[in-house]
């Protein structure tokens, strides 16, 4: 898979078609944004569809939405998202630019004997709900703040 292919299934199935637990996922013409609706954490905006003529008005249209709503939200923003200045202009809209985070993808196929005599940890496929709260330990220790949404109803259990 090349690079192009790769950007396209993973805008696909972690911005465009993910859904979060606690949150109502809304499609606009121009972004696609997750409204919180179980109050323990703000929205976000996973995907837009910008350009050079439309980009300060959706923003300013999102900005007024989420405030309409009294609601904080966060917008998510990858280095190929158009137009090529977004971040700069979310930044003049007040958004506040946090430090740059990085995906890394190893292709499984093309790398299958390298991944296995590499790796020396346990991987295998979680099937029971239960195996996600040592996810949900593993999301807070790294991030430093509640995961209980990762794993919905596994608290105490």
């Amino acid at each position: 898979m090349n690079k192009s292919e790769l950007i396209a299934l993973y805008d696909q199935q972690e911005r465009i078609d993910v859904e979060y637990p606690g949150l109502q996922r809304e499609i606009t013409p121009n972004v696609i944004r997750h409204l919180n609706i179980s109050n323990n954490r703000e929205g976000i905006i996973t995907y837009s569809k910008l350009d050079n003529a439309n980009a300060d008005d959706a923003i300013r249209e999102q900005v007024s939405y989420f405030k309409s709503i009294g609601q904080d939200f966060e917008w998510k923003l990858y280095d190929y998202d158009e137009p090529p200045d977004l971040k700069d202009r979310l930044a003049s809209h007040g958004f506040t630019i946090e430090p740059a985070e990085a995906l890394m993808i190893l292709d499984l196929e093309d790398n299958a004997d390298y991944l296995w005599q590499a790796v020396r940890h346990d991987v295998r496929r979680l099937v029971e709900p239960t195996h996600l709260i040592d996810v949900e330990q593993i999301e807070e220790a790294v991030w430093e703040e509640d995961s209980s949404f990762a794993c919905p109803g596994m608290m105490g259990q």
